[in-house]
């Protein structure tokens, strides 16, 4: 299924199930270089999820606009992850290629 179709047909019961699960699936570490990666992992499932972004996790913020993920538009939330991603790829090239290595 894709994630367009998920948005449109998720009702509130199914995405605080999906909301369940990802917490137990992808909890965030708020220290170091497990807070990036299990940002970018969680904000990766949300977007394959296709939740709503008023629905995803609000904990990353940016630091260029002080927002927190799930307050952002459609825009700035993508510049965001792709960012986050770049810096994992970047300084933590094995944890990145954990995250995406089956999907390239």
């Amino acid at each position: 299924m894709q994630s367009t179709n998920l948005k449109n047909t998720m009702n509130e019961t199914e995405i605080k199930k999906a909301l369940k699960k990802l917490e137990e699936e992808f909890p965030i570490n708020k220290n170091g270089v497990g807070a990036l990666y299990t940002t970018v992992s969680r904000m990766k499932a949300e977007k394959e999820l296709g939740l709503p972004l008023i629905w995803r996790k609000g904990s990353a913020i940016s630091v260029k606009t002080g927002k927190h993920g799930n307050k952002m538009n459609e825009l700035e939330w993508n510049k965001f992850y792709y960012d986050l991603c770049e810096n994992l790829k970047r300084d933590y090239p094995s944890l990145y290629d954990n995250i995406f290595s089956s999907n390239q």
